[in-house]
C-alpha cells in the first residue's frame, strides 16, 4: 500500500468551514438621513431609502424605486419617491425622478469608495500588498467583520471594533468595525501613550470599563457606557486590540471573556495566514 493510498484510508481531514458571511454589504452613511430631510425641505420631494433585503413600502407612489448600486453591480438597496399628483414639491415627476436617480449614483459612488475604504483598512491589518491578495471567494474585511458581529451579538454587545499597532508600535488604528459608522475609518491613528486601557490590554489581559470613572481615567476609544478590550496576539506577534461596546452599564461574564478571547485568538491566526499566503505568493514570484 502506497503512502498516499494510506492517508486516503487511514487519515480523515476536514476542509475549514467558510466563515458565515451574514453581513450588510450595503452602504453605512451617517449624513443620509440629514440630505433626505433637507430634500424635503426644500425640494418637496419625499425621498426614502431602504437597504437590500428590506421590505419595500406599498404606498409609495407609482415610480419605479431608484437601485443603488455597490461596486460589485449587485443592488445595495433603493431610493423611493412618496407622494402623488398632490405633493407639495413644484418639480414635475420628471424631475423628481431624475433628482432621485442622480442622488442614487451618488450614494452608489460613494458606497464604492466606502468598499474599497474598508477593504484597504483590512488589508493594512496584516500588511499584505493589493497586489498579493487573492480573496475571490471572501474579502478579509468581511470574514473579520463577520467575526467581529458574531461574537458582539454572542456577548450582548452593540458594536465592536479591531485595532492594530503600527510597525513602531507607537499608534493604533482602526481597521474594521461593527456597528460604528465606517466613516470612523477615516479617523488617524489613536496615540498608544494615550491609550491606557489599550495598553494594559496589550500586556495579555482583558480590560474590562462600566462605570463613569474608568471610562474617563482609561480613555477607551468610543464613548459607551460599558466596553471591554482584549490583545490580539499570536505566539510571536502581537498585533493590536479587540474592542466591544455595550449600550448599557453592565460587567462581563468570565465565559464572555473567553469567548472574546477565542475570537482574538481567531483573528491572530486569519492576519497570520493571510501574511503567510503573501510570503509564498513572493517566492513563488521568485521561484518562476
Amino acid at each position: 500500500m502506497s503512502p498516499a493510498e494510506f492517508y486516503d484510508k487511514h487519515l480523515k481531514t476536514f476542509p475549514a468551514p467558510k466563515p458565515h458571511l451574514d453581513y450588510e454589504d450595503t452602504p453605512f452613511f451617517g449624513s443620509l438621513p440629514g440630505l433626505l430631510s433637507a430634500t424635503r425641505a426644500t425640494t418637496g420631494i419625499d425621498i426614502r431609502f431602504v437597504r437590500a433585503g428590506g421590505s419595500l413600502p406599498k404606498d409609495q407612489y407609482s415610480f419605479p424605486t431608484i437601485p443603488v448600486e455597490n461596486r460589485l453591480g449587485k443592488t445595495a438597496g433603493h431610493l423611493v419617491i412618496y407622494g402623488g399628483k398632490d405633493t407639495a414639491s413644484p418639480l414635475s415627476d420628471g424631475e423628481r425622478k431624475a433628482y432621485t436617480t442622480a442622488l442614487a449614483e451618488l450614494l452608489g459612488d460613494a458606497y464604492r469608495w466606502q468598499s474599497a475604504l474598508r477593504q484597504r483598512e483590512a488589508e493594512q491589518a496584516s500588511d499584505i500588498p493589493v497586489s498579493c491578495r487573492n480573496w475571490a471567494e471572501e474579502e478579509i474585511f468581511k470574514v473579520l467583520r463577520d467575526q467581529l458581529k458574531q461574537t458582539a451579538r454572542i456577548v450582548r454587545c452593540q458594536a465592536a471594533a479591531l485595532y492594530t499597532l503600527n510597525k513602531e508600535a507607537t499608534h493604533l488604528k482602526l481597521r474594521v468595525v461593527w456597528g460604528l459608522p465606517e466613516e470612523k475609518l477615516l479617523e488617524p491613528p489613536r496615540d498608544l501613550r494615550e491609550s491606557l486601557a489599550d495598553m494594559e490590554a496589550l500586556l495579555g489581559q482583558a480590560v474590562i470599563l462600566n462605570d463613569d470613572f474608568l471610562l474617563e481615567t482609561w480613555n477607551p476609544p468610543e464613548d459607551f457606557p460599558a466596553a471591554v478590550s482584549v490583545p490580539i496576539a499570536s505566539d510571536s506577534t502581537i498585533y493590536g486590540t479587540l474592542w466591544f461596546f455595550s449600550e448599557v452599564p453592565r460587567d462581563f461574564a468570565a465565559e464572555e471573556l473567553t469567548i472574546l478571547e477565542i475570537t482574538a485568538g481567531r483573528i491572530a491566526a486569519e492576519l497570520e495566514k493571510t501574511a503567510l499566503v503573501k510570503e509564498i505568493q513572493v517566492l513563488r514570484k521568485k521561484a518562476a
